[in-house]
């Protein structure tokens, strides 16, 4: 979306000037769909995917609301991703996001760590 304003001089005199968004082709990895695509995304876009999704372009296709995706391209993605996403929840394949279950601390590990010195007031 190009957005326009005013340029001002140091006289003060005003012209009319327009930004254009910075444009960029990349190539990112889906990691559901185990592909590699080539996408037109702007700087900002790169810079949300690395610093609030650490990098990963699917969750940032899950993420974002479809209406903010525009392109045909991503909406079609986003919803490729969350069908493959679906299939494996439902037959239980997709494991890596649950933690190993701990064990349960018994008295021998509480007595093993020993007292803990008390603070003295001062």
């Amino acid at each position: 979306m190009t957005r326009f304003g005013n340029k001002i001089a140091d006289s003060g005199r005003r012209t009319r000037r327009s930004w254009k968004p910075n444009v960029q082709t990349k190539t990112l990895f889906s990691e559901m769909l185990q592909e590699k695509l080539k996408v037109r995304v702007t700087t900002s876009v790169l810079r949300i995917i690395r610093d609030r999704y650490a990098g990963s372009f699917d969750k940032y296709l899950i993420k974002t609301r479809e209406e903010l995706l525009r392109m045909p391209l991503a909406i079609d993605m986003k919803r490729r991703i969350l069908e493959i996403y679906r299939q494996r929840s439902l037959a239980g394949i997709d494991k890596s996001k649950q933690l190993p279950p701990q064990p349960v601390p018994t008295q021998e590990d509480f007595d093993a760590i020993g007292s803990i010195p008390k603070r003295s007031s001062q």
